[in-house]
This record gives structure tokens, C-alpha cells and sequence, in this order.
């Protein structure tokens, strides 16, 4: 067993894994290349919002039930319980991997006009889709964190 623990076998699995990858997302461009402009983009951010939905409900199945979400909702006349942070969290996950999976359809569809010319966009608007989703990622981000210090500068008074 002192094989799997050497140093070169190490990074000859890091080699596999990457080539591995390298491979999924060759095969990705070539199997989508006859699909339409914006596709891609599209379906790839519905996953992403739903994974990242998904995500967020598995990590928080604990600490956050939806019958106390709802029945906080639903029946907190007095707001004496909170409820803004658990929805700021919910928009941001949704947010965040809708733009993630926008991302990565952008980055695909530039693999695409690279290796093919019938698109009618240029090979830099994907590409610049594809940043432009990461900083409103950041964007995003930055502002839910003003809201969030706003909301807990109020409610400590």
C-alpha cells in the first residue's frame, strides 16, 4: 500500500483526474456544437440554480425546516421571529448558481465559436458573458453583505 501513498503516484492521479475533465468537457463542445446561440447558457444556469438550491436545503435540512419557514410566514404577526436572513440566503444560492451555470454555457459556447465560425456573435461576447457573470456574482455578493450588516445594525437596537 505505500504505492498509493507515494508522491509520484499522487500526482499521476492528479494527471488522470485532469485529463479526465479535459476530456468530459471536449466531449461537451463537440456534442453540443449544433445547438442555438443562448442555449447553452440558459439550461446550464436553470441547473445551476437548481443545484445550487439543492445545496443550500442540504446543507441547512437541520437548522431550517420549511414547516417553521412557512409557519414563520405565515403566522408571525408581531415579527418577533426573523426570517430575512434565511430568504437573502436563498435568493443568493439561487442567484449564485444560476450565474455559475450561465457561466459555464458562456465558456462553452466560446469553445464552440472557436472551433466552429456559423455562430453570429464573436468569440469574445461569450467570453465576456462569461466574466461579466462573475462579477455580478461579486456585485451580488457585496450587496447582500450591506444588507446583511444594515438588517443587524436594526435589529440590535
Amino acid at each position: 500500500m505505500s504505492f498509493l501513498k507515494s508522491e509520484k503516484t499522487k500526482t499521476l492521479i492528479n494527471y488522470v483526474a485532469i485529463g479526465f475533465v479535459a476530456f468530459i468537457i471536449l466531449v461537451l463542445v463537440r456534442s453540443t456544437m449544433d445547438v442555438q446561440q443562448y442555449i447553452l447558457p440558459t439550461r446550464i444556469g436553470q441547473a445551476g440554480a437548481l443545484l445550487g438550491l439543492f445545496r443550500w436545503g442540504w446543507i441547512n435540512r437541520k437548522r431550517i425546516t420549511v414547516d417553521k419557514f412557512l409557519g414563520t410566514l405565515a403566522n408571525n404577526y408581531n415579527l418577533t421571529n426573523y426570517v430575512t436572513p434565511t430568504i437573502i440566503t436563498f435568493l443568493y444560492v439561487s442567484i449564485q448558481g444560476a450565474l455559475v451555470g450561465a457561466s459555464i454555457g458562456f465558456f462553452l459556447d466560446w469553445g464552440h465559436a472557436i472551433f466552429k465560425d456559423a455562430y453570429l456573435y464573436s468569440k469574445n461576447e461569450s467570453l465576456f458573458s462569461a466574466l461579466a457573470c462573475y462579477v455580478i456574482i461579486v456585485v451580488v455578493r457585496l450587496n447582500l453583505e450591506f444588507l446583511k450588516m444594515v438588517y443587524n445594525k436594526l435589529s440590535s437596537e
